[in-house]
């Protein structure tokens, strides 16, 4: 079974009580698996568009695909070759990124080259979209896609500590929720309360869907994650949003899951909340003379205002490049103020720090500049960094051995003590990965590991934003660390 396949092609990865699970999901009748001695690059995968079809290779679901694999497309028809290029035949990397690809055709077969090694144990996603046309003029009346998962690197990278542990309770929380939202009924999820909004607080959909891709989820199992996935969106959208017109707070504003969503259906519909995502909810659109959403306090919602910009382009919805230059200037302000203590904000109850917001302003960076290139934003994270851990890491709390960031650098009433808050160290983890990763300095990775094990061995999943926070960005973390470890080889 594929299942078991996944789990023989990453040794040491899931722990025993995931193992279990994923095994008891993996042997369901009627899942569709592929038996697990099959070649990860042979079969065939038909899938028909509309007056023709495409076999693709590596076939759907395939694991252990090698990372200098070229993705190869048997179409059932003769195409225009006019109509095939990186633009209509794409790959995409985890998270939707599109690979830097070079695609040629011909004699019916189309074929990605990628311009770099693919990387290790990551799912991607070939879509043929509906541009691409046959030569007699037909054209697919929905897009075409498939997806497999690449094999582990030659020289695994020694695992974090607590990982198994982190692992382990992605499944069984994770399980919990899911099934706790399966169970709302209709009214509940069009009308929800507050405790049910709280449930997919930080993007329930998108961690979801984050963890049926991480888990290389197939059949039954991977149905049960998206379930879980739609459920939670639909919570957020038809309970929140669209009651509101999509006027939604800024600080509830969540763009990943319907993003994800759309990568699975490329529906105008999608595409259309994403866009309302980005245009409706308030801090989208900061007028030019105003200086207000300079003051840090507003962090977070510019943050976000940033990545649904970001995710939206990715959608194919156009650059709002006025706007969206604005939030940037505004973010890289937030961090200089955190780390030169220059605040703007009159009200010096506000001249403080608080770890969290600055991970989601370093994850929404880095997310526009791996979109877009921006010089200023590498030393920006360093800078950002390099502060919050000098002034706000504490190294065993409560002697627990284990670490985690002053929830607030100092005391300020009525804000929340600067006692430590390892529950939010999953929001800050990433930007220590990504260092390591883009510089090669072995200390960010030590930093970054220890950030993550105090998290998964302290926070608090009681509810589903403690856990959403938890598993929201993790994975970030885990495969930037990866991509560190092979690119610098320590």
């Amino acid at each position: 079974m594929s299942s078991r396949k996944r789990i023989s092609s990453i040794p040491h990865v899931l722990g025993v009580s995931v193992l279990s699970i994923l095994l008891l999901n993996a042997c369901v009748p009627g899942s569709g698996d592929a038996p697990a001695s099959d070649n990860a690059r042979s079969g065939e995968d038909e899938q028909v568009g509309g007056a023709f079809g495409f076999t693709f290779d590596p076939e759907a679901k395939s694991v252990d695909v090698p990372l200098n694999t070229v993705v190869r497309i048997q179409a059932s028809a003769d195409l225009d070759p006019e109509t095939v290029s990186a633009e209509t035949v794409r790959l995409l990397a985890a998270g939707g990124d599109p690979v830097d690809t070079k695609v040629t055709y011909d004699n019916g077969v189309i074929e990605i080259a990628p311009g770099q090694a693919l990387q290790s144990r990551t799912t991607y996603t070939v879509k043929v979209t509906t541009n691409v046309r046959s030569s007699s003029g037909d054209q697919l009346s929905s897009a075409a896609s498939t997806d497999f998962t690449t094999q582990a690197a030659s020289a695994e990278a020694p695992l974090p500590e607590n990982f198994s542990r982190w692992e382990e309770r992605m499944v069984q929380h994770g399980t919990q929720i899911g099934d706790k939202l399966m169970g709302l009924s209709s009214s509940q999820v069009r009308s929800p309360g507050s405790t049910i909004l709280n449930e997919v607080y930080y993007d329930g959909a998108r961690v979801f869907y984050q963890i049926a891709e991480y888990l290389g989820a197939t059949g039954s199992e991977r149905d049960r994650w998206h379930a879980y996935a739609k459920r939670a969106r639909d919570i957020y959208v038809q309970g929140y949003l669209e009651p509101n017109n999509y006027v939604a707070a800024g600080y509830m504003r969540f763009p990943h899951g319907t993003y994800r969503q759309w990568m699975l259906d490329e529906s105008d519909a999608t595409l259309d909340s994403l866009v309302k995502l980005r245009d409706k909810p308030t801090f989208s659109r900061p007028p030019a003379g105003n200086t207000t959403w300079y003051y840090h306090k507003y962090s977070r919602e510019i943050a976000y205002a940033i990545q649904a910009n970001v995710v939206a382009e990715k959608a194919g919805a156009p650059r709002q490049t006025e706007f969206l230059d604005r939030l940037l200037d505004r973010a890289l302000t937030h961090v200089d103020i955190w780390t030169t203590g220059n605040y703007l904000d009159p009200d010096s109850k506000w001249h403080f720090v608080q770890a969290f917001m600055t991970g989601l302003t370093a994850s929404a960076l880095i997310e526009y500049h791996e979109h877009t290139p921006d010089g200023r934003i590498p030393p920006a994270i360093k800078t950002l960094a390099d502060w919050v851990w000098d002034n706000m890491w504490v190294a065993d709390v409560n002697g627990s051995g284990y670490g985690a960031f002053k929830y607030v650098n100092r005391a300020v009433s009525g804000v929340g003590g600067p006692t430590p808050a390892p529950d939010l160290n999953m929001l800050i983890v990433p930007m220590y990965a990504w260092l390591y990763k883009e510089t090669g300095e072995r200390e960010y990775r030590e930093r970054a590991d220890l950030i993550f094990a105090g998290g998964a061995q302290l926070a608090s999943l009681h509810n589903g934003k403690a856990f959403n926070q938890n598993y929201r960005t993790s994975f970030d973390y885990l495969r930037w660390r990866e991509d560190g470890l092979k690119r610098w080889g320590q």
